[in-house]
């Protein structure tokens, strides 16, 4: 194994672990905004009646705290895309640094699952967005319908992922010669 192998796998392990320290964080602040909302919902100032023994939460509880949800909910959406792509990263990260070489076949089908995940969340989380303001409020402003540069970093991550197979198809070529 020679240098720049040896500098790729060690860097690669500590991409790794700082990688899986975020997505554990953000798991951790997903739970936390659930908390809250379950909060909101079962606190005693919420707009809500007793139908029998179930509570009924009005489609307008929030309506005092109307930004506050709509980031909650709209953060959720998000981060748990976000939280997806660290995991799928962190594979990535952590079977290079325990291969000889990053070009392996599994790493080209995560890119292309990351590239899809950044397209669904750059198209999914403003029409969650819009949709949540409208359900609270009958105004909506500032209503965008898809994140361009979210879809610009999904379209290069998927060329990543073809530079990253013909890489593959080279290290065969290479393999076999030898």
């Amino acid at each position: 194994m020679n240098e720049i192998q040896k500098k790729i796998q060690h860097t690669s392990r500590a991409v790794a672990v700082i990688i899986k320290i975020l997505y554990i964080s953000a798991i951790v602040a997903v739970c936390f905004e659930l908390a809250g909302i379950i909060w909101m919902m079962i606190s005693p100032q919420s707009s809500s009646f007793t139908l029998g023994h179930i509570k009924v939460i009005s489609p307008f509880l929030f309506a005092a705290n109307q930004v506050n949800t709509i980031n909650l909910f709209t953060s959720i959406s998000s981060q748990s895309f976000f939280i997806a792509i660290l995991i799928l990263t962190n594979r990535i990260f952590k079977d290079i640094s325990l291969e000889s070489s990053p070009f392996l076949p599994k790493n080209i089908g995560r890119m292309r699952r990351i590239a899809l995940l950044l397209l669904i969340d750059s198209l999914i989380s403003p029409s969650i967005d819009t949709a949540i303001r409208k359900s609270i409020s009958l105004t909506v402003t500032n209503s965008s319908y898809f994140n361009s540069e979210m879809i610009i970093l999904a379209i290069v991550i998927y060329c990543f992922a073809l530079i990253f197979q013909y890489g593959v198809e080279l290290q065969q070529q290479s393999d076999e010669t030898l």
